[in-house]
C-alpha cells in the first residue's frame, strides 16, 4: 500500500517588539505666497533619521522561533514631507495646521529584511 506523503507545517508565532527612535529632520520649506499676506500655505521636504533609545519586546513580527533576541539597529533613515497653512493675526502671533508624513527603514535590515515604518500626522498649533 503506498500512502501520500505527511505534509509538516512549520509552526509561525506573533511576536510584538516595540522600539522607540528619537527622529531628527532637516527640512526645506518653502511658501506659496508673500509674507505679508493673511493665509500662508507652505510646503516642506527633508530626510529624517532616527536614533534608537528604547527597544522593548512588543511589535508584531511573524517568526518561526518562539523567542525573539532582537537586537534593533541604532539608526533608521528616510524621507519627511509637510504641508501646511499659517493664519497670520499680526506679525507676532498666528494659528497653523500641518499635515506631516515621514518614510523610515531600519538600516541595516539583516534582522527583519524590509521592515518599514510609515507615519502621518496632522498638528494645529500657535506660533508668537
Amino acid at each position: 500500500d503506498d500512502y501520500p506523503p505527511t505534509v509538516q507545517k512549520e509552526k509561525y508565532t506573533w511576536h510584538r517588539i516595540e522600539t522607540q527612535y528619537m527622529d531628527l529632520a532637516v527640512l526645506g520649506k518653502y511658501f506659496l505666497t508673500h509674507a505679508n499676506t493673511r493665509f500662508r500655505p507652505y510646503i516642506a521636504g527633508g530626510l529624517i533619521i532616527g536614533i534608537l533609545v528604547n527597544q522593548n519586546e512588543a511589535y508584531s513580527v511573524f517568526s518561526k522561533s518562539n523567542s525573539i533576541t532582537y537586537d534593533f539597529p541604532t539608526f533608521e533613515g528616510g524621507v519627511v514631507g509637510k504641508a501646511g497653512l499659517l493664519f497670520n493675526l499680526n506679525d507676532h502671533l498666528g494659528f497653523y495646521t500641518e499635515f506631516r508624513s515621514s518614510f523610515t527603514h531600519l538600516f541595516p535590515d539583516d534582522i527583519i529584511p524590509g521592515l518599514n515604518s510609515l507615519l502621518y500626522n496632522l498638528t494645529f498649533g500657535i506660533y508668537l
